[in-house]
């Protein structure tokens, strides 16, 4: 058994080495704007950002609010019911998750009749949570780093 963690950790960390030499290497032949490599790449960034659109469907949510709200109140109900029907003999641990679980279930269960009654009172919440974040990178200035960083984190596989 330890000797097959073993061996796992050898396989991964060697992975991670070729995988961050070939990161750093693919970088440095992206240099030069007329290479193959870095045609590859601003091929493969336009291709991220074409994932990386927008979808809105507030209009629908908001819209359908109702059915929504009622969606969202009866799971969070349903997870409460579960809750309450749960064992009473629990550990202390298992009692920290149920409790930890029911609290957010009535914050859940709160959201779920705010939207039913009044969704415009999420407004705020809403705009924070829409923040565009892109996960893409528009270009592979910073990739060089993340290079490096599977090499460190290869090495540091390979010492285990």
């Amino acid at each position: 058994m330890l000797q097959a963690s073993h061996n796992a950790s050898l396989i991964s960390g060697l992975g991670l080495l070729l995988a961050g030499a070939g990161v750093v290497l693919a970088l440095t032949a992206t240099d030069s704007q007329n290479s193959p490599a870095a045609r590859l790449g601003s091929l493969l960034l336009r291709g991220l950002q074409i994932m990386d659109r927008s979808l809105r469907s507030e209009r629908f949510v908001y819209r359908h609010h109702r059915w929504f709200g009622f969606l969202i109140s009866g799971g969070a109900t349903f997870l409460l019911i579960s809750a309450a029907n749960a064992s009473v003999g629990l550990s202390s641990m298992l009692f920290a998750v149920k409790t930890i679980t029911v609290s957010i279930t009535m914050l859940i269960l709160i959201i779920g009749v705010t939207v039913f009654v009044r969704p415009s009172a999420l407004k705020p919440a809403e705009q924070w949570a829409n923040r565009q974040i892109s996960p893409f990178p528009t270009s592979f200035a910073g990739c060089r780093q993340c290079g490096v960083l599977l090499i460190v984190a290869g090495a540091l596989l390979l010492t285990v």
